[in-house]
């Protein structure tokens, strides 16, 4: 399986997340190149791009690509994620910037559970879930995955109709 790399995963989130966006009903905020702005506010005065002293909707529209890619570099790749053939990595990757890192592991663990693998379902991406998430097709395992993801917006519309604007969008996200 060939390794697979940070490089070749961000395109994909980057085409997912889009630019500048302040939407009423998204609980993130000012959000550019899928940077929220209370991530945004962690890198202090990394992140005031006007220089007015503090991070602000302005700074979030001001906010170079090249900075959202290295917030993604440190918060989001994880080094194991390069165990995984690129397609998987690629995916648990975007779904970790979209809804964490924690809950896409679930999703991965559970997508194992499904396809009768034995795995915690903790949310920690160990040598467990590592070694059965290589052992089984790379593609039988991103069905099961997107599966997860899907049910997972769906049930956040239940639990929160406000959110059902995005719908359309997360699931197209989970689909790819």
């Amino acid at each position: 399986m060939a390794k697979s790399t940070f490089e070749a995963a961000i395109g994909a989130v980057l085409a997912h997340e889009g630019g500048y966006s302040n939407h009423p009903n998204d609980t993130g905020g000012a959000t550019n190149h899928g940077i929220t702005i209370n991530v945004a506010r962690g890198y202090g005065s990394l992140a005031d791009f006007d220089r007015d002293g503090d991070v602000d909707a302005r700074d979030m529209q001001l906010m170079p690509l090249e900075f959202a890619k290295q917030v993604y570099r440190d918060r989001y790749w994880n080094a194991l994620y390069e165990l995984l053939g690129q397609s998987l990595a690629s995916k648990v990757f975007d779904t970790a910037v979209n809804c964490g890192p924690s809950q896409a592991h679930k999703f991965l663990q559970r997508a194992l559970v499904s396809l009768g693998q034995t795995v915690g379902v903790d949310g920690a991406l160990g040598p467990q879930t590592m070694a059965k998430a290589v052992a089984v097709p790379e593609g039988a395992l991103l069905g099961a995955f997107r599966a997860q993801q899907k049910a997972f917006y769906e049930s956040l519309v239940i639990a929160k109709p406000s959110q059902g604007v995005f719908l359309k969008g997360w699931l197209r996200r989970a689909a790819a």
